[in-house]
């Protein structure tokens, strides 16, 4: 072989090691960067609390309560003078009980008792990880033992922004004493949010190809949890007959029109979807509240106002069905829906109303 030949050679041998030495470097890369993004989204950055129920007028009460594994959850209790009912407001990820604080006022005016709570790994609650909606559920559930226990068989409803609003739908599911729920901008699965919302969500911002389906495989591996325990489109019908109000905004990035339009659908009669024109996602600058602030509070008070009307009516029409029951020897027909706990509300078949 002549000297040219073996140069020749020798050249495109150096050449494949580089091309393999740059692969392997950017296979490493990207492993490395969906590492990082993977940990920004299962331990968010935590934010302060800028402001307390005290900067709004609002007597308050702090309160560690008790989530899951023995987790301490730092809340504010607003309570009532003759309150009518309880609301449990949920935040969204990455954020704090302030986010909901602007809703408290009106509430609390109404005549209901209110109480915000840090979610896991957020705040100043306990713990080092979030779960992404998860053991979130298993939190709310704890929390809403302890406002029971606080409101002598009132109406109890819950309040939850995007990640706040899924919890709510995994959590009422399952839980019959919620007697109604306000749900803002929540998504359909747990894959659509991180695909859509992954270069906002995650630290540092990364685009979705290639890293996101990376970030989750290694997210769902730290958590200890498929990421199919989180999808609320599955499961948002079993809060039937219970009235829901779907609130999102039509230029909301992340949870689209489209997207609520079938949570909607798959929720039922019982489900009034409200699409707020020039509105986005919760906790920016067109905040769905903060677009439409007056029309955003008589939709959640006629919600709540109108449960609370119900419930008596149903407990009289209850009592009267077992009376007769009684005097006639027979078995009461709705006997089998009362020992439900469900309230009888009535329904709104689902569709887009435009403020």
């Amino acid at each position: 072989m002549t000297v040219v030949g073996r140069s020749r050679r020798s050249g495109a041998v150096g050449l494949l090691g580089l091309l393999v030495t740059l692969a392997i470097t950017a296979v490493a890369a990207v492993i490395v960067l969906a590492w990082l993004a993977a940990r920004s989204l299962v331990m968010p950055q935590r934010r302060p609390l800028p402001r307390t129920p005290a900067d709004l007028g609002l007597a308050f009460e702090r309160l560690e309560l008790d989530g899951a594994d023995e987790l301490r959850l730092a809340s504010w209790w607003i309570p009532a003078e003759a309150a009518r009912g309880a609301v449990v407001l949920v935040h969204g990820f990455r954020s704090t009980r302030d986010e909901l604080l602007d809703h408290a006022p009106y509430l609390h005016n109404a005549g209901y008792d209110v109480l915000l709570y840090d979610a896991r790994a957020s705040g100043q609650s306990g713990g080092m990880m979030s779960t992404l909606g998860w053991r979130e559920t298993s939190d709310l559930r704890a929390v809403i033992d302890q406002v029971a226990s606080r409101t002598a068989g009132r109406p109890l409803f819950v309040m939850g922004h995007s990640l706040g609003a899924v919890t709510a739908i995994l959590e009422g599911a399952d839980d019959d004493r919620v007697a109604a729920f306000i749900l803002e901008a929540p998504f359909t699965a747990i894959e659509e949010i991180v695909d859509r919302g992954f270069r906002h969500f995650t630290r540092p911002s990364l685009p979705a190809y290639p890293f996101a389906p990376m970030a989750v495989r290694i997210a769902e591996r730290r958590v200890g949890q498929h990421r199919s325990v989180v999808r609320p489109i599955d499961v948002i019908s079993r809060l039937a007959p219970r009235p829901i109000l779907l609130v999102s905004g039509d230029l909301d990035p992340f949870v689209r029109p489209a997207d609520a339009r079938r949570l909607a659908q798959c929720a039922g009669a019982s489900c009034d979807w409200w699409l707020i024109p020039g509105a986005a996602h919760p906790g920016g600058e067109l905040d769905p509240y903060r677009s439409s602030p007056a029309a955003y509070e008589a939709r959640v008070l006629t919600l709540l106002d109108g449960v609370v009307a119900a419930k008596p009516a149903a407990r009289r029409r209850g009592q009267a069905s077992r009376s007769s029951a009684a005097r006639s020897g027979t078995a009461p027909a709705s006997s089998t829906r009362a020992a439900s706990g469900r309230a009888t509300t009535m329904s709104r078949s689902p569709g887009s109303s435009v403020a």
